[in-house]
């Protein structure tokens, strides 16, 4: 296949697929029978390749049937067979779903998710960036924690792709429940992570104090001269009497936490992070034991500086806080 002969809609759209579902470059292009060198042009300026590409204009759509397809298609779950018969296009499924792709602002990709927020979430959140907006060293102190969930099979959101109907499906493999999970507990500040702990979903405040005992104590103790704040989101056993009252005793401090309120908490993003890493090419687990190496491994090999970097983006989510009027920003 010759070197400079450009990729065809439905070659963009399968990479697209194959590198959210992980797959380097090189074994894109494996499967495509393409040159890794174009793959990986293409990968880093779709939008632009697209826009470059020779597409021509499609057959029996007129320049003004495409912009009023692409406007109907924008943000939208429409399907193209759909917006066909919406629209009274007499054209064929493929040339209108070609219409739509070759649109560089237009790109099929999951939605983004946030809390429904109550008017009160938005009053508690907003009140809590103007109680910090002159924060800034102090974030440097804060224990941001939280608990996630791991399955065997992976994220759903890894799966979504856009297919190909004159191509064999991509497979993504899933037993009941996602083939099993493993929850886990973590921490990290300015200076670090603590160690993770493996939970279970059922935790009660008992067994939450014994992962703060084996965990969050040792990171405070190794630090001396620092005077932590312990974030953690308002669950049950995070604010019960037991768990208040044993992080009194040791004079820990909680930082008041807005309810529904993810995109300001930077292990979200530490959350992507491992995400990308344990599922990386579409990997998926046969037990928990392997999967549970795999998760430790991606925490261990977090950088130094993303702790920090995220540690402080704080005050930049505070001001957008603030300018969003306690509505959900983006982080």
């Amino acid at each position: 296949m010759g070197r400079g002969k450009a990729l065809t809609e439905c070659e963009m759209g399968k990479i697209l697929a194959y590198h959210d579902l992980g797959l380097s470059g090189r074994a894109i292009a494996k499967k495509l029978g393409r040159s890794h060198h174009v793959i990986d042009r293409f990968l880093k300026k779709p939008d632009a390749y697209k826009s470059s590409a020779p597409t021509g204009r499609p057959k029996k759509l007129t320049g003004g049937e495409i912009d009023a397809l692409q406007k109907a298609a924008s943000n939208s779950t429409i399907g193209s067979r759909q917006l066909k018969k919406q629209l009274a296009l007499d054209a064929s499924y493929s040339t209108v779903y070609r219409a739509i792709v070759t649109s560089p602002d237009l790109k099929w990709t999951k939605m983004d998710k946030e809390p429904a927020l109550k008017p009160h979430h938005i009053i508690e959140r907003a009140k809590f960036a103007d109680e910090h907006m002159t924060w800034s060293d102090e974030w440097k102190t804060i224990i941001w924690t939280d608990e996630k969930k791991f399955n065997l099979d992976g994220p759903d959101g890894l799966t979504r792709y856009w297919r190909d109907a004159t191509q064999p499906p991509l497979i993504h493999r899933t037993r009941n429940f996602g083939g099993g999970s493993l929850m886990i507990w973590c921490g990290f500040s300015f200076d670090g992570p603590t160690s993770l702990a493996r939970c279970t979903c059922k935790m009660n405040s008992s067994d939450y104090l014994d992962i703060l005992e084996q965990h969050l104590l040792p990171f405070i103790r190794a630090n001396p001269n620092v005077n932590y704040t312990l974030m953690q989101d308002n669950a049950s056993i995070h604010k019960s009497k037991k768990t208040m009252e044993w992080l009194k005793q040791r004079n820990i401090n909680t930082l008041p936490w807005p309810a529904c309120s993810p995109d300001m908490n930077p292990i979200e993003n530490v959350w992507g992070i491992l995400v990308r890493e344990v599922y990386g090419n579409g990997q998926q687990y046969a037990n928990v034991a392997d999967l549970e190496i795999a998760v430790r491994r991606a925490w261990l090999n977090v950088p130094q500086a993303t702790f920090e970097k995220l540690a402080l983006s704080l005050p930049k989510r505070i001001n957008s806080l603030i300018k969003s009027g306690g509505q959900p920003i983006d982080y």
